[in-house]
């Protein structure tokens, strides 16, 4: 059903940050952006059409990103995603 496929969605997307996070750990933030953008927009596919996400989970992905950008010197970039993270925690 419906939230079944959201469910593995969301686990996809745990996953891909589970990905990213071990590319950050060996210095590839590139790699890293690019799973977290995966899950970024596996979310936001999710939410678009009109099933639930964890809201820490978007935050976590964003924050992450925000993160990768700060380590590449993509600080216009990183503030983006900041901003990002601080509108889903209100």
């Amino acid at each position: 059903t419906q939230s079944r496929i959201a469910q593995k969605s969301s686990r996809l997307a745990l996953d891909l940050n589970s990905d990213a996070i071990a590319d950050l750990k060996n210095e590839d933030a590139e790699s890293a952006i690019e799973s977290l953008k995966r899950g970024e927009n596996l979310l936001e596919q999710i939410t678009t059409e009109g099933k639930e996400v964890d809201r820490n989970l978007i935050i976590v992905i964003l924050y992450n990103q925000a993160c990768c950008y700060q380590r590449l010197n993509l600080l216009v970039d990183c503030a983006s995603y900041l901003d990002g993270t601080i509108y889903n925690l209100e």
